[in-house]
């Protein structure tokens, strides 16, 4: 488990350690997207349950809200912005209940799990597909991007814990991944791009006009 930073993220969400050997590479690839796939679909529910909980007002209503310190601002992944396109009412921004907190948590966290570094779930998919030596400078590029996209603290953690990496190849590394596992990582980069945030203040975050 990986603590995040008090009242804006609550948690990075987990490292993981695995147990018992690793037949062959569809093994390792099916390990790593169990669960973000999973928190991911979970994510969707909440999303939809907070779109429908939401109350509706116009943008200057939103910006007096903003301005008198009622209700806060998140810069919203970009499946928020897809899911307002089919679920939102033209002309109006949706104020979410607490429930669109859990929405964004859900998918901040999946982005975080899938990124292709070391143990976290994400670094098992590509290690699937990947030599140690690619993967680990992968790994270390992004880690690189987390610190340019505001996740230092994440960042630091992770370099922490790959001063001593450990490789976890299947017992069977030379069969390659299955074709349609292959083809399913256009799917799992989509998801990071959907999901990811970029955190304010960081040296990639948008500048907010008012």
């Amino acid at each position: 488990f990986i603590p995040g930073v008090p009242g804006l993220m609550p948690t990075f969400g987990a490292v993981i350690f695995q147990k018992g050997p690793i037949v062959n590479k569809d093994d390792l690839f099916d390990i790593g997207i169990s669960g973000p796939l999973t928190g991911f679909i979970a994510s969707i529910i909440v999303l939809f349950i907070a779109f429908n909980e939401a109350t509706w007002m116009s943008i200057e209503e939103a910006r007096k809200l903003i301005s008198s310190g009622e209700i806060g601002v998140l810069p919203s992944p970009l499946i928020f912005e897809i899911a307002n396109r089919f679920l939102g009412k033209p002309g109006l921004v949706p104020i979410f209940p607490i429930i669109g907190f859990a929405a964004w948590l859900g998918m901040v966290v999946t982005s975080l799990n899938l990124l292709p570094i070391w143990q976290l779930d994400g670094g098992r998919i590509f290690r699937s597909l990947a030599g140690p030596k690619t993967h680990g400078i992968l790994s270390y590029a992004t880690i690189g991007a987390l610190i340019l996209t505001g996740y230092i603290p994440l960042a630091l953690l992770l370099l922490l814990f790959m001063r001593n990496p450990v490789d976890f190849a299947p017992l069977d590394n030379v069969s390659p991944l299955s074709f349609w596992r292959k083809l399913s990582l256009v799917g799992i980069v989509t998801m990071i791009i959907v999901t990811f945030v970029v955190l304010p203040g960081s040296l990639l975050s948008p500048q907010l006009s008012g």
